[in-house]
């Protein structure tokens, strides 16, 4: 045991010697180093510090069998990780499911909050796998409340281009981005005054299928007001088939109605 009796410091000094402290024992905490008298507004109840190393490993917690445990119990009391001058690198290499995890798990309050308050980069906040072709990134929710998987950016002003974009840069496919819900619709919706929601296919087509089979299987309106119009147009198509509107059912009696409640 190594003590201060009278509450004065203790200093150990090798000069250009290592420092080694070893101990056999199999019992739990078999090492211990303790300040049990830190006042509650103190700063440091134990300070760690490397003064000259450069090394990217100037203080290295390393556990040969085990794991290494950062707890900290004390109430509203938080675990601060930072690196003033540098880059914080966590890496999980075992390969298995959760290799790496940040997990909140305080109660119903809590939240995960992944931030970068300087970038400014198209890669301010990136989440690759990149792992060959292999590879996916995917994120969950079981939520069962409106909104259980919300993305939003509302940092947006009103002359941007780009308020949330979904870029597929090298999937040749036709389904190179692909929103599908199992079980429920899907609603595309721009509640701003004047905001159009386009559609557009640079160099493909773009095809709506309704397989449902049900009166209005796929409905085109217009409901903004007295003014509202419906237009369907082919800018550049020069044939006879330049807009076909084709009720072809083989061996059903089908017809193609256009009706007018206008008087």
């Amino acid at each position: 045991s190594i003590g201060s009796s009278d509450g004065g410091a203790i200093t150990t000094d090798s000069g250009t010697n290592n420092t080694t402290v070893q101990n056999a024992s199999t019992t739990t905490e078999a090492i211990l180093i303790q300040s049990t008298g830190v006042v509650a507004t103190a700063d440091e109840g134990i300070h760690l510090h490397s003064t000259n190393a450069t090394s990217t490993n100037a203080i290295h917690l390393e556990a040969d069998d085990g794991g290494i445990a950062i707890t900290n119990a004390g109430a509203a009391k938080d675990i601060v990780i930072d690196s003033t001058a540098g880059s914080v690198l966590i890496t999980g290499s075992e390969s298995i499911a959760d290799a790496v995890a940040v997990l909140a798990d305080g109660g119903t309050a809590s939240t995960l909050t992944i931030k970068n308050t300087a970038g400014t980069a198209t890669g301010a906040i990136e989440i690759n796998a990149s792992a060959g072709t292999t590879g996916t990134l995917t994120i969950d929710s079981a939520a069962t409340a409106d909104e259980a998987l919300l993305i939003r950016n509302t940092g947006v002003v009103a002359g941007s281009n780009d308020g949330i974009h979904l870029h597929s840069t090298a999937a040749t496919s036709s389904q190179a981005i692909h929103i599908d819900a199992d079980a429920g619709g899907m609603l595309m919706d721009a509640a701003g005054n004047a905001d159009d929601i386009s559609i557009t296919a640079a160099d493909g087509s773009v095809n709506i299928t309704g397989s449902e089979d049900a009166a209005a299987a796929i409905t085109l309106l217009a409901d903004g007001g007295t003014s509202s119009t419906l237009t369907v147009t082919n800018s550049a198509g020069t044939s006879n088939a330049a807009i076909d509107i084709n009720a072809s059912a083989a061996g059903a009696s089908t017809a193609v109605h256009i009706q007018s409640a206008g008087t």
